[in-house]
């Protein structure tokens, strides 16, 4: 990810070193790839036994948001946008994303969508509500 950040000035200064002849032959950055990149990426996914063991390591309210977060497989941005009315107990809707203080649509126009909410959820979500609302 820090390649990302800084891949794209770099690229830009050296291009521009290429035309004015600073640098001969071709960008070196061109073929950068940071460590680690999706190609490469092999994951593993909890199984819902060992969740339900963290979950039950948790306090509230992070155990719901940290279960909320697993089970429904949204963004970051996507969990914080969500809102109560989003919630109809069998699915989250979700509309909207939130970054730092901006509220805005979700990603992308295919994140926009209702969410099923299985059984596990569905408990912490309502345990959740009542202590809230």
């Amino acid at each position: 990810m820090i390649l990302d950040v800084t891949r794209q000035p770099s690229t830009r200064l050296n291009r521009h070193a290429l035309r004015k002849g600073f640098i001969k032959g071709v960008n070196p950055v061109h073929e950068a790839a940071a460590p680690g990149t999706k190609d490469e990426f092999e994951g593993a996914a909890y199984s819902l036994s060992d969740l339900e063991f963290f979950l039950q390591k948790l306090d509230e309210p992070a155990r719901t948001a940290v279960g909320t977060a697993a089970l429904s497989g949204l963004r970051k941005s996507e969990i914080r946008g969500l809102q109560w009315p989003d919630y109809t107990g069998d699915t989250l809707l979700v509309t909207r994303a939130v970054w730092g203080t901006d509220v805005d649509k979700t990603k992308t126009p295919t994140s926009k969508a209702k969410v099923p909410v299985i059984s596990l959820l569905r408990t912490l979500l309502d345990e959740h509500k009542k202590r809230a609302v």
